[in-house]
């Protein structure tokens, strides 16, 4: 997601929900990615892995999902790192 957009998105109430469906559907869809890229015998824990980090992720504001998860430009290598984060409840 642009930074534009998201600036744009952030205007009132409704579109802020909107901004944050839309930004945790981005982030499952990258975590789905990763997991279907993992080989069969290591897929169950790594599913395991997004799936905690995505409840985690479902709970922060849109600023910091945005900032660590949603933006475009964020490299796989710092998403999964931020997941990491995300689990070990370093990031608010």
């Amino acid at each position: 997601m642009t930074r534009d957009r998201y600036r744009a998105m952030s205007a009132t109430t409704e579109r802020r929900t909107e901004l944050h469906t839309i930004m945790l559907a981005e982030v499952r869809s990258r975590m789905d990615g990763f997991i279907a890229n993992l080989p069969a015998d290591v897929q169950a824990n790594g599913s395991a892995m997004m799936e905690a980090a995505y409840l985690k992720i479902a709970e922060l504001g849109n600023g910091s999902i945005f900032n660590f998860f949603a933006a475009d430009g964020i490299s796989d290598g710092n998403f999964l790192r931020y997941c990491d984060d995300a689990i070990k409840g370093n990031i608010n």
